[in-house]
């Protein structure tokens, strides 16, 4: 199945929880649409990594739909990205799926800082996060 219609079809499945309130079988299609995004980059390593990581969030629990963001909103995110892969602009789809997983990001720890009672700052605790994988 070509590419586009793989992730057009995985956006209307997306878009049908959503509307469901099913945030289960979104979350087993957002898994989805991601790797299929990743497998047809190639980049094994990052699917690799991306896999685990969300199994990671999963077992802790942790997520952002429905607590500081909507399933429709999370569904928002995605058609930039969708729509930027689908016209062959990856420079488009890079800048969005860094928006997406930066805002996806920032909220789970925000979460995370909320959920312990603690005072840490979390765009601080996120700013270090992310200068310590760039050194």
């Amino acid at each position: 199945e070509p590419m586009a219609n793989q992730l057009q079809r995985r956006m209307e499945l997306l878009r049908a929880a959503a509307t469901a309130g099913d945030e289960r079988t979104f979350a087993g299609h957002d898994q989805l649409l991601h790797d299929h995004i990743l497998d047809a980059a190639g980049n094994a390593r990052a699917r690799a990594i991306v896999r685990s990581l969300r199994e990671s969030t999963r077992l802790l629990g942790a997520s952002t739909a429905d607590r500081t963001r909507s399933l429709f909103d999370i569904d928002a995110e995605h058609r930039p990205i969708v729509i930027a892969i689908i016209a062959n602009r990856p420079a488009q789809a890079t800048d969005a799926m860094r928006s997406h997983l930066t805002s996806t990001g920032r909220l789970l720890v925000a979460q995370a800082i909320r959920d312990q009672d603690s005072d840490l700052d979390s765009a601080t605790v996120w700013a270090e996060a992310v200068n310590q994988q760039h050194a």
